[in-house]
């Protein structure tokens, strides 16, 4: 991925509207400054809707952004098919990784080189990232902690479960039955993957990216049957928008309830 901001961003693709975009409404709404950016889970195929809160600035923040010293994030919900449904299983590992991992990755393609320096990017995993990884073989376990591990190489694991899924061998390759946990995981791990590429290419920009579990938030797509209420569910990721200018940390980490989850 090339994360050096364009020589003209007013010229980019992205900019001029002719950016691809993943077949699923775009993952992303950046703040209008360009500092902050979140990923979200899509709530039923074909259809999205934006979540936007206002928050108030923080210590060491710009007073300046957004009317009185408050800045606007806005989260854009995708299509989450759970490992209940009854659909094929191989349907469902496919549309959940096209949505949630591959339709990200794209956004992020498109967004990180138009990021200004002390950007923060917030992209929305799960918990569920973790139960999938403990039930991964101990091959693909050692895999997705390797510190070498490219974003080239994450790209071919997450295509070989959709493959091996369709070839209804995923469990024989050391693969849970838990396609949204595994394309969190992909998401958690590509966070960590271009967090690594941000520090090594524009450590001086302090640009931070992370990924964060809301928590199981009340919204009509589990028939409120959450436990947490949507101002909640943002708590996290509007505080991993929010950091402070001068932060160096945390960067390339898994969040829930603002604490570090380590794996």
């Amino acid at each position: 991925m090339n994360l050096e901001p364009p020589t003209d961003p007013s010229r980019s693709d992205l900019a001029s509207g002719k950016a691809h975009l993943p077949d699923h409404p775009a993952a992303h709404c950046p703040d209008p400054e360009g500092r902050s950016v979140g990923t979200g889970r899509v709530r039923e195929l074909k259809r999205y809707e934006i979540f936007s809160t206002d928050c108030p600035s923080s210590e060491g923040r710009d007073p300046d952004r957004g009317p009185q010293g408050k800045i606007q994030l806005s989260f854009c919900f995708f299509l989450c098919l759970k490992d209940f449904d009854p659909i094929p299983f191989d349907v469902k590992a496919e549309l959940t990784l096209k949505t949630n991992f591959f339709a990200t990755r794209n956004v992020c393609n498109e967004l990180l080189p138009l990021m200004k320096p002390h950007g923060r990017v917030v992209n929305i995993s799960s918990l569920q990232c973790l139960r999938a990884f403990e039930n991964c073989s101990e091959d693909l376990q050692e895999k997705f902690r390797s510190e070498t591990l490219t974003e080239a190489d994450l790209v071919d694991l997450m295509k070989k479960f959709v493959e091996d899924t369709k070839n209804e061998v995923h469990e024989r390759e050391g693969w849970p039955n838990l396609p949204y946990g595994v394309s969190k995981l992909g998401v958690t791990v590509l966070s960590r993957i271009l967090a690594r590429h941000l520090d090594e290419k524009r450590k001086a920009d302090r640009i931070l990216m992370n990924a964060c579990c809301p928590g199981r938030v009340k919204t009509d797509m589990n028939k409120e049957f959450g436990t947490r209420t949507v101002e909640e569910g943002a708590e996290t990721p509007v505080y991993l928008a929010l950091l402070p200018p001068d932060a160096t940390e945390p960067q390339g980490q898994l969040l829930r309830d603002k604490v570090v989850q380590n794996w």
